[in-house]
């Protein structure tokens, strides 16, 4: 798959009240040599524009889970939530007079970046898309196991590889939920 055109969507979510509103933070860098759209659940480096770095998601992250008191999977849900949305956004479904449904690709991690897209591949069937996961190395804590169990039971694939079809065009869009802000290393 071409990596030349790139649509990077952060899910952002802060607490009512604490001056960030609920919504995706959307940046485009497409090519006319990439017929791909990509979008990742991954923070930018790039603060002044809206984005969280990585210091300041940790941050927001024990903020948010030590007052007023939201799980993590509360979070995953939201985060979920804000992706799906993102994709309705810059995606729209397709009409209900088409037979076929737009295709969208996750592909996730085994962290909370890959639970952040389970959640969304979840959601984006409720809105009218046909949602694939590749899902390579699956974690084996309990509520990622129930993640993936309600992906099967809305007639998500969740599969262990790339299907034959992501690199001739077989989806309007791919989420990359493979990193989060707490990736070291190179990438």
């Amino acid at each position: 798959i071409p990596l030349a055109g790139v649509l990077s969507i952060t899910a952002a979510w802060r607490a009512p009240g604490r001056g960030v509103q609920a919504t995706p933070t959307i940046c485009e860098g497409r090519t006319s040599s990439s017929p791909h759209r990509f979008m990742t659940t991954a923070n930018s480096e790039m603060s002044s524009t809206g984005y969280l770095n990585a210091e300041d998601a940790a941050a927001l992250d024990v903020e948010l889970m030590s007052t007023p008191g939201f799980s993590l999977e509360q979070l995953m849900e939201l985060a979920g939530l804000s992706v799906a949305e993102a994709v309705y956004a810059v995606v729209p479904p397709s009409s209900q007079e088409d037979d076929k449904k737009t295709k969208i690709l996750l592909v996730c991690g085994p962290g909370n970046n890959g639970g952040d897209g389970l959640v969304a591949a979840r959601h984006l069937v409720m809105f009218g898309y046909e949602a694939v996961v590749v899902y390579p190395k699956r974690s084996s804590k309990e509520h990622f196991v129930n993640l993936v169990q309600q992906c099967e039971d809305v007639g998500v694939p969740v599969l262990d590889k790339m299907p034959s079809d992501a690199s001739d065009g077989g989806y309007e869009a791919i989420v990359d939920a493979i990193f989060g802000f707490s990736f070291n290393g190179e990438p």
